[in-house]
C-alpha cells in the first residue's frame, strides 16, 4: 500500500488496491493493521470496514 512511514500514501492507495484485488477475484486479503492512533487510526478504520469487521489475528 506504500511505505510504512507514509500513512497518507497508504490511505490514498487502500481502495485502489482493494478494487484491484476484487478484479483479480481474490477471496482473502492478508494485511498488517496499523496502530490505532493519529492518521493510522483512519487507515485502521477504513481497513476494518472494508473487511466487514472480520479480522483474524495470526
Amino acid at each position: 500500500m506504500g511505505t510504512t512511514s507514509d500513512i497518507k500514501e497508504q490511505i490514498k492507495n487502500l481502495f485502489a488496491l482493494l478494487r484491484e484485488a476484487d478484479t483479480l477475484g481474490a477471496d482473502i486479503i492478508y494485511a498488517h493493521l496499523p496502530k490505532k492512533s493519529g492518521l493510522e487510526l483512519a487507515l485502521y478504520n477504513r481497513m476494518i470496514r472494508a473487511a466487514a469487521h472480520h479480522i483474524i489475528n495470526l
